[in-house]
């Protein structure tokens, strides 16, 4: 990405020193062999996320877990990323290892992620171990949903730190680059889990599908995690920063407080992650089912809810998501690549919010076939390319700039750290999910087409399929079409976004005033 890395001046003084891009933050220029090593980890953490959310819910059914207890279980996705990050983020930015402020947590939390997968895939076996030597009886679901829940709060704070990381390592030029790495990594780490989840892992002998599936996530997670631990040489946090309070009532009024004295330049990345995620949030719930809709639909199924029928039109989703999942990865390569100064980041990603509302709305009305279907869901893939990398770069130029601003100066003025301000930033995005969640409740409810408040279920899908097929309203183009709205919000808000000049003068005015 090209930058622009002047530094604001009076006509006699500099209100903030120039600093050589070897120096920013003490990190040098990194190599490509560097962007890959701090960015490695969030190819692992994605390939375990996309087992948990592809596979998850089919093997806890298949434990006998009951669907409002399934509810729950997918509760600890947001309500993990909505806690831990925030608080991740500031205990790291205080963290005085030896280790670094970034790869104690890490580490940390990947010890507790490997535990809980193993948990996950074991706890059958762990169950009838409860029962031999406890006489607790068959606790195979307690394991299980134990399990994931460990699980989403232990990944959180190692994806927490690692974006963290990402942003400390690299230089305030280098901001765009890494962060368009994290979102290639991403990609891969989605579309490795897909191809894995469709191969007969079984017959190799280890266990279930299931069991070996974990088995995979957590050899791809362990060596990725080891790479980027081992491969980056991160800077210590300085003594002013970490020497504050760190008990727990601290702690949350610094999160309250950057809350509310969040930095103006990250502020306005936050309100349009908001209205994004309100977008993106529908599309993740519910593009398989809407496919499942599509077909009933062009077919005019005379049995919607048949269970052959309703597993064709599922994998032809999931078909769907996996070359969605490919073009994502293809795009996030190719993308960093076109930005210049004519049409910087911001630009592009004000197009690809636009280009969301246009697939969101007209683009899943108009679709009548599999095929159509299938080339919206592929469409997709440029604004998740976006997503996945320009809000996290412009917040890392932010925290670059404040960052070097802090150690030219020496007048104990506090800017707020780029783990604190990351886990504010995830609030923004997880915060939507509760709220859609709501919305499309209320939508399927308002039609009567709603299971149980379960909106993952098969009865789910059956009665999507089923209304589909006789006409009925389409719940699911209704909520993915007040994705399209808030899309164009999010694309309008784009215009208050702040370059890096303007930046730096916040970063100035902060410190003179």
């Amino acid at each position: 990405m090209t930058a622009d890395t002047s530094i604001l001046t009076t006509a006699s003084t500099p209100l903030l020193p120039r600093l050589p891009a070897a120096t920013e933050q003490g990190a040098k220029r990194l190599s490509t062999w560097q962007l890959l090593a701090a960015t490695l980890l969030l190819c692992g953490i994605q390939f375990v996320w996309t087992v948990e959310l592809g596979y998850g819910t089919p093997y806890l059914l298949s434990l006998g877990l009951s669907k409002p207890l399934m509810t729950l279980v997918w509760m600890a996705g947001p309500l993990s990323g909505l806690i831990i990050q925030p608080i991740v983020g500031q205990l790291s930015d205080r963290s005085q290892s030896s280790w670094g402020r970034r790869r104690p947590f890490i580490l940390g939390g990947s010890v507790f992620v490997i535990l809980s997968v193993l948990c996950i895939s074991y706890a059958r076996e762990l169950g009838h171990l409860a029962d031999v030597w406890l006489g607790w009886g068959d606790r195979s679901v307690l394991f299980a949903v134990g399990g994931f829940y460990v699980l989403d709060f232990s990944i959180n704070a190692a994806q927490a730190c690692g974006r963290a990381l990402a942003l400390d390592v690299a230089p305030l030029e280098q901001q765009g680059e890494v962060n368009a790495w994290a979102g290639r990594m991403l990609n891969l780490g989605g579309v490795a889990g897909y191809l894995v989840g469709f191969t007969d892992l079984a017959r190799w002998g280890v266990g279930t599908q299931m069991q070996a599936l974990c088995l995979v996530a957590l050899a791809v997670f362990t060596v990725t995690t080891a790479v980027s631990c081992i491969g980056v040489q991160e800077k210590q946090a300085d003594g002013a920063s970490a020497a504050v309070e760190s008990d727990w009532g601290s702690l949350a009024r610094g999160i309250w407080r950057g809350v509310r004295q969040l930095p103006r330049p990250v502020q306005m990345v936050c309100n349009v992650q908001f209205f994004a995620w309100m977008a993106w949030f529908p599309f993740l719930f519910f593009a398989t089912t809407w496919v499942v809709e599509v077909i009933a639909r062009e077919e005019q199924v005379e049995d919607a809810r048949d269970p052959a029928f309703l597993e064709r039109a599922t994998r032809a989703g999931s078909f769907a998501m996996f070359l969605y999942s490919v073009a994502s990865l293809g795009l996030s390569l190719l993308l960093p690549l076109l930005v210049g100064e004519r049409c910087g980041l911001r630009w592009w990603w004000r197009a690809s919010l636009v280009a969301m509302a246009a697939v969101l709305g007209p683009g899943t009305w108009m679709a009548g076939s599999v095929g159509g279907a299938t080339a919206v869901i592929v469409l997709m893939a440029f604004p998740w390319a976006l997503a996945m990398w320009a809000p996290f770069a412009m917040v890392g130029e932010y925290v670059s700039i404040a960052a070097a601003s802090r150690e030219s100066q020496s007048d104990g003025v506090s800017l707020l750290e780029g783990g604190a301000i990351l886990g504010i930033h995830n609030m923004y995005v997880v915060l939507p999910q509760f709220v859609i969640n709501g919305v499309s409740s209320l939508v399927f409810m308002l039609i009567g087409r709603q299971s149980g408040n379960d909106l993952r279920s098969v009865e789910f899908l059956a009665l999507q399929a089923v209304a589909a097929a006789t006409g009925a309203v389409d719940g699911v183009g209704v909520v993915l079409r007040i994705g399209a709205g808030s899309a164009l919000i999010a694309a309008f808000l784009t215009v208050f976004l702040y370059d890096q000049r303007q930046m730096q003068g916040f970063v100035v005015e902060q410190r003179l005033g």
